[in-house]
């Protein structure tokens, strides 16, 4: 017999799986090299998630918001408006 609490677990257990399932393509994300610095990007913030999908590019946030991240999302920006105008 099972009991109520192993029930419990196996039914969280599942969950659990559905969600790896669902994240699982997200691994690419893990330790993409940031375009500042260099270093894997280990940790993403609303911040540095939106400007990977905007196709600025991948970065840490810190990275981002120092002189030479604003001037590369800056160049980026008018380069991808400039090919958005033609």
């Amino acid at each position: 017999m099972v009991s109520e609490k192993q029930l419990e677990h196996t039914q969280y257990l599942e969950k659990v799986l559905e969600e790896y399932e669902v994240l699982e393509p997200f691994k690419a994300f893990l330790n993409v090299p940031c375009e500042i610095c260099h270093e894997p990007v280990t940790e993403w913030g609303e911040y540095n998630v939106k400007l990977a999908i905007q196709g600025i590019g991948c970065g840490h946030t810190s990275c981002w918001n120092s002189q030479p991240g604003q001037m590369r999302e800056l160049l980026k920006a008018i380069q991808k408006f400039k090919k958005n105008t033609k």
